[in-house]
């Protein structure tokens, strides 16, 4: 969300009827139906809320490959794009997307940083922080783990929290004003493996930083 308008970027689906600006790439796998096969897109979807009608800006710089499944978190002007899945691979790298200049740029970090991971949630939690939580590895893992970025520092530190054993994907996430992240829902478990799915109706609340007295 960014002004009056909504930003949708990427996905997988059915090949767009109209032209779009951005790349498509086929999953072969979906080629048993001819009629609709789908696939992996880069493309940018503005929705302006006040006159409900859609567009595609021009972007610039470099471009995210074609994913779905990734996350996105808004701070400022820029839009953050981490991880997603292409193909078979569950991917780790950052991006963000000017929303002024719509202009790409890609983040490198330097030391420790999450693995490639798709289904997760990306939450802003101060104009320098996003914390990153959860979701699928390449070998169909679900993950625990937590971190946090910093913009200024342009570096990923681990969070440690209680909460190792409850692995989640699929679920999703906001931050409280006393500085907490709230999970609710998702899965538990492999998904894409042939036993029931866990579902999950627990709440997991992160507390980033002190409570306050008064509440």
């Amino acid at each position: 969300v960014f002004s009056p308008r909504l930003i949708f970027f990427g996905g997988y689906g059915y090949f767009p009827e109209e032209k779009q600006r951005g790349t498509f790439e086929f999953d072969e796998t979906s080629f048993w139906n001819s009629g609709h096969p789908r696939g992996w897109n880069d493309h940018v979807h503005v929705l302006d809320i006040e006159t409900f009608t859609w567009s595609q800006p021009i972007t610039t710089g470099k471009t995210p490959s074609p994913r779905a499944a990734h996350a996105c978190a808004t701070v400022g002007n820029r839009g953050y794009v981490f991880g997603g899945r292409y193909r078979e691979s569950r991917m780790n790298d950052f991006y963000y997307l000017d929303l002024d200049t719509w202009e790409w740029n890609e983040i490198l970090t330097q030391g420790i940083c999450p693995v490639g991971r798709s289904w997760h949630s990306l939450t802003p939690i101060s104009s320098d922080h996003l914390f990153l939580f959860g979701g699928f590895t390449t070998d169909k893992q679900p993950l625990s783990d937590a971190w946090i970025y910093c913009i200024s520092k342009n570096e990923w530190i681990q969070f440690e929290h209680n909460y190792s054993e409850k692995p989640r994907l699929w679920h999703t996430a906001c931050a409280s004003e006393e500085g907490e992240v709230i999970v609710f829902g998702g899965c538990a478990n492999n998904l894409l493996a042939h036993s029931k799915a866990a579902h999950s109706n627990e709440i997991l609340v992160f507390s980033l930083q002190p409570r306050s007295l008064v509440r």
